[in-house]
């Protein structure tokens, strides 16, 4: 959601909305009219949780809130780059980085941030061994805890990145904290929002940060509820209980076209991939073309996620910048003459507990027979997902509809560690070697697209689409920040309380000041 730079305009006026009795100086935005409020009280969702560590979560609405209270080192923009939190400078050689921290930053409780606290951090990280966090730092080539950490003085931190591949400021976006000595409280953060308290089970009170180093929010308090039951979530949104909320592909269609929500839409981490297995009947590499000419991806999201979804080339997040964008050619003619010389039957096969695949596994079985190939599916209804594992394995299929969850940075995890992808030639070796061997990210985008390119061009392995998600608003807030499925709430640094003006642009801001008001705010 992009919005002009909002003018500031002094009114005095008493403005009581969702800001529970306070008086709000107001601010015109004169591009949408809107009057703007400076302060404002914000509800958000949380489910059941167990830890309030922010760096092993493993609760995703809490790691969400988590951003709003914790900084990392650096956190991503919307194309997935990072971007300086609490680092002042850097100098990157090699497989290093030297950060040099900001001056001005404090934890909650008043203590200065130091080198020290970053090193406590990642330790804490590498000696829990689960987590997000603790996923990212692991080099995955080899699984080991690769990024080591020491303090060249009290500002000054040295990173090396001890294994293959290069130093990527991507590894360092975890949260940095201070514990206190009640290992079940709320570690101290230096984010613009701090603790106040938590009733175990209910909620989790936070109030904005006084001496927050960085520009300071318009909210004053974010509320996180839990709810046991996440379909009650969308109730409490529509309800007002709530007024910011995540919602991923099945969910936030309900809130389009209601003038109630607006919703910032962005695409999630869930990509939905055809696997082509060119060991049996697939061996024939036209086969492959006839099979993705055949298909139309718009229709497989139409059909399958209702539109809500992001097609793509690409196996990693279409925003990253690592990602590649090639033209997808449908052409049922082509892949029609293709089938009538052989009139191959494919054997597909999916994972039949997750509804979504069977409506893209229907679409795409509709597409071949329509081109003049026959479909065979595979029965596995009933099966566990560690059977279905294992026959994908085996490889006893042809075509293979399956999603998996990606990374930020281009970790590789379907082609090195997944044991299920069928091709291992000397280029792709070669290629491999080069990104184990690059030294800095600049190389790595440009080594990654290679790969992507000759995986593209094999038709092994065909990415359909990324599942769509969203930040819904109640209409009485909007945010000038663009949100990503890794930090989503931290548009709520940049959101304000609105009251719709008439629904035109105001061309001159007319502000009309109420005697009674005015003497008020005085």
């Amino acid at each position: 959601m992009r919005y002009r730079k909002i003018l500031l305009l002094i009114c005095c006026v008493l403005f009581i909305l969702g800001c529970r009795g306070t008086e709000d100086v107001k601010k015109v935005d004169n591009e949408y009219g809107f009057l703007v409020a400076e302060s404002g009280e914000v509800t958000i969702p949380l489910t059941p949780f167990d830890s309030l560590d922010p760096l092993t979560t493993s609760n995703m609405s809490y790691f969400y809130l988590c951003g709003l209270v914790y900084d990392g080192l650096y956190s991503l923009d919307k194309n997935y780059k990072p971007v300086r939190e609490l680092v002042e400078s850097e100098e990157i050689e090699g497989h290093s980085v030297i950060l040099k921290l900001k001056d001005a930053v404090t934890f909650h409780d008043g203590s200065t941030l130091t080198a020290g606290d970053v090193i406590t951090s990642l330790d804490h990280i590498k000696n829990a061994g689960k987590g997000a966090y603790f996923d990212l730092i692991r080099n995955p080539f080899n699984g080991e805890l690769s990024l080591k950490a020491m303090a060249l003085d009290n500002k000054t931190i040295k990173f090396t990145w001890d294994g293959p591949g290069p130093m990527l400021l991507e590894y360092l976006i975890f949260p940095i904290v201070k514990y206190k000595g009640d290992k079940q409280s709320m570690p101290l953060g230096t984010g613009p929002f701090k603790f106040d308290r938590y009733e175990t089970k209910k909620a989790v009170y936070l109030s904005r940060y006084e001496y927050y180093y960085d520009e300071m929010p318009s909210i004053t308090k974010v509320t996180g509820i839990v709810h046991e039951d996440e379909e009650l979530i969308f109730t409490s949104l529509e309800t007002g209980r709530i007024n910011v909320s995540t919602a991923w592909t099945s969910e936030y269609g309900r809130f389009y076209n209601n003038d109630k929500f607006s919703a910032d839409v962005f695409p999630g981490n869930k990509l939905t991939f055809m696997l082509l297995n060119p060991n049996g009947l697939l061996q024939d590499e036209n086969l492959r073309k006839g099979i993705c000419y055949a298909i139309d991806k718009d229709e497989i999201i139409k059909n399958s996620v209702k539109d809500r979804g992001v097609k793509t080339s690409s196996f990693l997040n279409p925003k990253s910048y690592y990602s590649i964008s090639i033209n997808d050619e449908t052409n049922p003619e082509k892949a029609q003459q293709i089938f009538s010389k052989n009139k191959p039957t494919f054997r597909l096969y999916f994972y039949w507990g997750d509804k979504e695949q069977l409506e893209v596994a229907n679409n795409i079985t509709a597409a071949l027979k329509n081109a003049g190939a026959e479909v065979h599916i595979i029965d596995g209804e009933g099966e566990d997902f560690e059977t279905y594992l294992q026959k994908v394995k085996d490889g006893n299929y042809d075509i293979l509809i399956s999603q998996m969850n990606t990374d930020i940075v281009p970790t590789y995890p379907i082609f090195l560690n997944s044991g299920i992808f069928p091709i291992e030639d000397e280029e792709f070796n070669h290629i491999i070697s080069k990104i184990k061997n690059s030294s800095n990210s600049r190389d790595l985008v440009q080594i990654n697209k290679e790969l992507e390119r000759y995986v593209l061009n094999k038709k092994v392995f065909v990415p359909l689409f990324f599942n769509q998600n969203a930040m819904i608003y109640s209409n009485q807030i909007i945010s000038e920040y663009e949100s990503n499925n890794i930090f989503p709430y931290k548009s709520l640094k940049r959101a304000y309380f609105t009251e719709k003006h008439d629904g035109k642009r105001i061309d001159e801001p007319e502000v009309k000041t109420d005697e009674k008001n005015a003497d008020k705010t005085e």
